[in-house]
């Protein structure tokens, strides 16, 4: 039996009742499915996707105001190592005060000014504003 290797995959942070993407059914015209299907993008819960991977990985519903959870902090670091060659994290409510909640949770203090260009740094990643994508 050969295995379906999966290309994409969305992990929400939330449970997918509680996710931005609740009742949606596709995405770009490609289906939506909480299993892994061929033909079809996968999206579940990071919990549920734990021990799975992907070529990319789309992981929304990221609060950075739940940062100081202990329980948040564990599904983000499973989340972001389940992306075999990409990871995409869409981001809610980022401004200064939700920037220093998350300085402050991965311990950071003082030694960084905290704002979004040293959080990019740090990530080595790049912000791009939801407008973009529309």
């Amino acid at each position: 039996m050969s295995r379906v290797k999966l290309v994409a995959a969305i992990l929400t942070m939330q449970t997918e009742e509680r996710s931005a993407l609740k009742g949606c059914q596709s995405v770009s015209s490609i289906p939506l499915s909480s299993s892994i299907e061929r033909g079809r993008i996968c999206f579940t819960s990071v919990r549920k996707f734990k021990g799975l991977e992907a070529k990319i990985i789309f992981l929304i519903d990221v609060s950075f105001k739940e940062f100081p959870e202990q329980d948040f902090l564990k599904r983000l670091y499973i989340g972001c190592y389940r992306g075999v060659h990409e990871l995409h994290l869409l981001l809610e409510d980022v401004n200064q005060d939700s920037l220093e909640i998350a300085f402050e949770a991965i311990h950071l203090g003082g030694r960084l000014k905290r704002n979004k260009k040293n959080f990019e740094n740090l990530l080595n990643a790049k912000w791009i504003v939801k407008e973009q994508y529309i």
